[in-house]
């Protein structure tokens, strides 16, 4: 493959991941944080990095790195519950920055340890247990109806729309274990941490969080999906099949989040 064509997979994966994330964000602050949370939670980096990876390394490169993925998505919904103890001590961009540290410290050590696939689920479920039964306590919050700008509009697409385009060129140049690291990479969640604590305050993002951890687990649904499906039924129906999944087991999600959280 050529540079230029990895260039331009890197180039449309920022593109439609970042409008993704921006998309379900903009839900988040006008349905609540209950419904916007199991939203913005739904497989988005995964989903696009993964597909790219597809394009750039076949079915091989997207089972491969699907493989390492669990537990680092569990350290993402962690990521959550870290950057809400963290804020108290720091503010808002130390609080992301430890956060972050302790994503990277935390995930390389976990791909590096070339644990058994079922080893690395078992460990994304603890650390999505942890982190809801801390969240629990945050109360649900609504805001009203806002206008948005074009210039947050963008900065969300840009922002989380880097991390998608990394995973893919790291998967391009490095190979799928690197591609699957970058794309468990909790870019929604720091794209909407940075953005609704700034605008709304940590009370709402921390509600928010809280709703989005346990959508978070389509996440976890997607990829033990795509690991095993995509194998049997190709990149194309194993992916879309993958997602449907999780599609449907965020609608139960939500339905429990309105419920009980």
């Amino acid at each position: 493959m050529t540079s230029e064509e990895i260039a331009l997979k890197a180039l449309l994966s920022f593109v439609t991941g970042g409008f993704y994330v921006a998309l379900m964000t903009f839900i988040a602050e006008k349905f609540g944080s209950k419904v916007g949370g199991v939203l913005l939670a739904l497989p988005s980096t995964a989903l696009v990095g993964l597909a790219f990876i597809g394009l750039t390394l076949g079915s091989s490169g997207i089972t491969e790195a699907a493989s390492v993925m669990p537990a680092p998505i569990g350290v993402s919904m962690l990521f959550v519950s870290m950057f809400v103890i963290f804020y108290r001590f720091g503010g808002l961009i130390p609080a992301y920055l430890a956060s972050v540290i302790c994503w990277f410290a935390m995930t390389i050590v976990l791909v590096h340890w070339d644990m058994p696939f079922i080893l690395s689920v078992l460990l994304g479920l603890l650390f999505a247990g942890v982190s809801v039964s801390y969240l629990r306590k945050k109360s649900h919050r609504k805001l009203p109806p806002l206008h948005f700008s074009r210039t947050v509009f963008v900065t969300r697409t840009l922002f989380a729309g880097a991390f998608v385009g990394i995973a893919v060129l790291f998967a391009s140049l490095l190979g799928p274990i690197w591609g699957g690291l970058f794309s468990s990479f909790p870019a929604v969640f720091s794209a909407t941490l940075l953005i609704l604590t700034r605008s709304h305050g940590i009370e709402f993002m921390a509600s928010t969080g809280k709703a989005m951890v346990l959508g978070g687990l389509a996440n976890l649904l997607f990829v033990i999906a795509v690991y095993g499906l995509v194998p049997l039924s190709g990149p194309i129906l194993g992916i879309t099949l993958a997602y449907l999944a999780a599609l449907l087991f965020a609608a139960g999600t939500y339905r429990f989040v309105l419920d009980r959280v």
